[in-house]
């Protein structure tokens, strides 16, 4: 690296730059390293890639660079967790000399080819302590406008796809002058708020949105599951779609006079890892399989294929994958299962439970957890049991009965939908 920088200087002409080959945390104090020995180097800006592998992510070797500099900006691009937990120590000793002006969600893909890390740009005023009452702006930029491949003999794999150049430059005036000059992006992209200085795990934080389930939270959760009983009963050509009963109010209605109180997953299930076969997938897999193996697919309810094996997790329960972003491939499982890698198996410490509840709860689960977690930051074990949901409650408890008769005229509703696309389309007769 050290000679591609002085072959770099001496081709572009550049006879005054200074470039050191020295440890940089144990070997360098910021003097100049020609022409003026003994000098400090005036540097009043940089921009820094730490390792990630490094202390702190990586943050050991941002608290030295800034600790050179008597005044000035520096921006250094880091992977996400390092602002969540895994460089908190680092992070409070920075804020004690240093204010934190504004933090970036990069694109996932900003490195494709080489990682698919989550990454934060954390922009810095030097040598100003972080005042508590400091407002940072937060910045989710995972849209950049840019689309990114990785072929190794394409010619171009950055292509501007929506209004990349004009992004960049919002997003530097949004870092210098705040609010007012939004434009492209939106309020849910933008927001500012202070951070604990003595903290140093929430400088990654984004819009708040309402954790309340929405009508169409709880169609889309009962429509998928529909759809897979659906998809499964055209396969196996088995039964036969009843027609429903009519509706007799308007569900969001009843929605909007509903009482809600928070309660946490961990309270609700007992959350542990499902029990699998060691053994390849081909060899778990039958054609003429009747038992579920639940994979971490997000479609087809979790459904990788069917067994001969014999279950080895008990039905009435819900699943979900530990490795994604959110609750996203979280599952109601009516019959006994094989379980998978990575899939946690919830089971519930309460009674009654059913696939209507459970729709319920998956339903609060996916908007509780929605952009709140990423690929460094992922929804585990732990993060679930923490999780806190929104229920229907009455007189203090969970309101099982409107939650049965809510999600029972719901599924008629989605039926009947259903029902009219077949006459419609001519694959149901009248």
């Amino acid at each position: 690296v050290y000679m591609l920088a002085i072959l770099n200087m001496i081709l572009m002409g550049d006879g005054s730059s200074n470039i050191l080959n020295k440890n940089s945390l144990t070997d360098f104090e910021g003097d100049y390293g020609f022409g003026k020995d003994g000098d400090k180097f005036p540097a009043d800006a940089f921009i820094l890639n730490p390792p990630y592998s490094a202390l702190g992510n990586g943050m050991n070797f941002v608290e030295k660079a800034l600790g050179m500099m008597d005044k000035g900006y520096a921006a250094i691009i880091i992977q996400s967790s390092s602002g969540a937990g895994k460089a908190k120590e680092y992070n409070k000793k920075i804020l004690e000399k240093h204010t934190l002006l504004a933090s970036i969600k990069m694109p996932v893909d900003i490195f494709i080819g080489k990682s698919s890390v989550q990454t934060n740009v954390y922009v810095f005023k030097v040598n100003e302590k972080h005042h508590q009452d400091e407002l940072v702006k937060f910045i989710d930029f995972s849209n950049d406008g840019y689309t990114r491949a990785n072929r190794k003999k394409a010619s171009n794999n950055l292509k501007d796809t929506n209004l990349a150049k004009e992004r960049y430059e919002e997003l530097v005036n949004l870092v210098r002058f705040g609010k007012s000059k939004l434009d492209i992006f939106t309020d849910k992209e933008y927001y500012e708020n202070i951070i604990d200085p003595t903290n140093g795990a929430d400088w990654n934080q984004s819009a708040p949105i309402s954790t309340n389930p929405t009508m169409q939270d709880f169609k889309k959760t009962v429509g998928d599951y529909l759809a897979w009983e659906l998809s499964t009963i055209l396969t196996q050509e088995k039964g036969k779609i009843e027609k429903p009963r009519k509706l007799i109010d308007p569900l969001d209605k009843k929605l909007q006079k509903v009482q809600w109180a928070e309660y946490k997953l961990g309270d609700l299930f007992e959350i542990n890892p499902t029990k699998y076969y060691r053994l390849q997938n081909e060899e778990i897999i039958s054609p003429n399989g009747t038992v579920p193996l639940i994979s971490n697919s997000s479609t087809y309810n979790g459904v990788m294929g069917f067994s001969k094996l014999k279950a080895l997790n008990k039905g009435n329960s819900i699943t979900c994958s530990d490795t994604t972003m959110g609750a996203d491939t979280m599952f109601y499982q009516l019959d006994d299962f094989i379980g998978y890698s990575h899939i946690q198996h919830l089971v519930p410490k309460f009674k009654p439970f059913n696939k209507a509840i459970a729709s319920v709860i998956i339903s609060a689960s996916k908007v509780a957890t929605s952009k709140r977690y990423d690929y460094g930051n992922k929804f585990n074990r732990v993060e679930m049991r923490k999780t806190k949901i929104l229920l229907p409650t009455k007189n203090g408890k969970i309101d099982f009965k409107f939650i049965d008769s809510f999600i029972s005229k719901l599924e008629q509703e989605r039926v009947a939908d259903l029902e009219k696309y077949l006459l419609a389309s001519g694959l149901k007769k009248p």
